[in-house]
């Protein structure tokens, strides 16, 4: 229930955001791919894995490049990693995974070596093309989004297992 995003890095390096559990967070800035159960957020070198995300207003899990003047030395933004988190989305047009940069920056290069695996995602309706997940673009399907290095080995949840995470996370089934 936090207002902005549930857990944040901001401007920092070799974080690691781990086993957490963050829902019903990001009313308060539901835009683009702020609003998110984790956000990093202009960081490098940071590892986000193992977390329950639920019911967040844009996003699970967001990487966020912005050319920060007041930080420049966390540039190149390289070596984040999102993996084995699982997210529950309610309303369309809800990232379950958002990467994104505001700027021609380096998010996206292959040597940075930005990427996710893993994830788990339940989504409240079926692929329709409303979009789901952004790298560098919106991306509405899964099969699509796991054909670049944001995720590889992505899936998605059948309702009986989102159930089942969620109640042993202390989340509840529904928003």
């Amino acid at each position: 229930d936090n207002t902005y995003a549930g857990i944040m890095e901001e401007v920092s390096y070799d974080g690691l955001i781990t086993a957490n559990v963050a829902w019903n967070n990001g009313y308060g800035k539901a835009v683009w791919g702020w609003g998110a159960g984790i956000l990093v957020s202009s960081s490098t070198g940071t590892e986000v894995s193992n977390n329950t995300l639920a019911w967040n207003a844009r996003s699970g899990v967001s990487v966020i490049s912005q050319n920060r003047q007041d930080w420049p030395n966390v540039k190149p933004l390289a070596g984040i990693y999102v993996h084995d988190n699982v997210t529950a989305v309610s309303a369309p047009n809800t990232y379950g995974e958002f990467w994104g940069e505001d700027f021609a920056g380096s998010l996206f290069t292959t040597g940075q070596n930005n990427h996710g695996s893993n994830n788990r995602f339940w989504f409240a309706y079926p692929e329709d093309g409303h979009w789901r997940f952004s790298w560098n673009r919106n991306i509405s399907y899964l099969a699509a989004f796991d054909l670049t290095p944001g995720e590889q080995g992505g899936s998605y949840l059948t309702d009986a297992q989102k159930d089942t995470i969620l109640a042993a996370a202390g989340v509840p089934a529904a928003p």
